[in-house]
C-alpha cells in the first residue's frame, strides 16, 4: 500500500479479525499514527462528518479515484477530484 496522503479520499478495502468478509468504505484520510489510521467516512448511512479510527494494519487497500479508472482517466483530474467530492 501506497503512503497515504493526509486530505486525500480514498476507497479503503480492510479485513477486521473474527470477521469473514471484506468491508469496503470510502472516507479522507485525516492522521496516520504509527499504527492507527484516522479518517472521516463518507457513507450515506451515516454523519457525512463521522471520524473514526483502526489499526492501520486491517487495512488491505486503498485506492484512489485515479487507481480505480486505471490511471488513464478520460477526464482530467481537476475534474475527477470534483466528481469525488459528489460520490
Amino acid at each position: 500500500m501506497e503512503k497515504l496522503r493526509q486530505g486525500q479520499r480514498y476507497l479503503f478495502h480492510m479485513n477486521r479479525p473474527f470477521i469473514n468478509d471484506a468491508e469496503s468504505f470510502r472516507a479522507n484520510v485525516v492522521k496516520v499514527y504509527s499504527k492507527t489510521l484516522v479518517v472521516n467516512c463518507c457513507e450515506t448511512e451515516r454523519n457525512r462528518n463521522t471520524q473514526v479510527s483502526m489499526p492501520l494494519k486491517w487495512v488491505k487497500r486503498a485506492d484512489t479515484l485515479e487507481d480505480i479508472v486505471c490511471d488513464n482517466p478520460i477526464l482530467p483530474s481537476e475534474i475527477l477530484l470534483l466528481i469525488d467530492g459528489y460520490l
